[in-house]
């Protein structure tokens, strides 16, 4: 997946076994989320000036578009509960 992206970016080891963490675990988007996230943490590292994509750039990344998912998955829960309907 790396080596047919054309990164203009070195990806460091680190990010590289981040990314085949994330690509082989089950039940969270695997493979698709790893493109993704690579995607984001190139543009994140390109912006940043930096010459390689690193795991806490991938990291940086997760936590935004987890922290957005987590807050979306507990406000259906809280609602389900308590027996409000979601409205919108």
């Amino acid at each position: 997946m790396i080596h047919h992206a054309d990164l203009k970016l070195h990806v460091a080891p680190d990010a590289v076994k981040w990314l085949q963490m994330r690509a082989s675990s089950i039940g969270t988007g695997g493979l698709g989320k790893a493109v993704v996230y690579l995607y984001w943490a190139y543009k994140l590292a390109f912006l940043r000036g930096d010459e390689s994509i690193t795991a806490q750039h991938l990291d940086d990344i997760a936590e935004l578009t987890m922290g957005h998912e987590d807050a979306q998955r507990l406000a259906d829960v809280v609602a389900e509960s308590s027996g409000s309907r979601k409205v919108g």
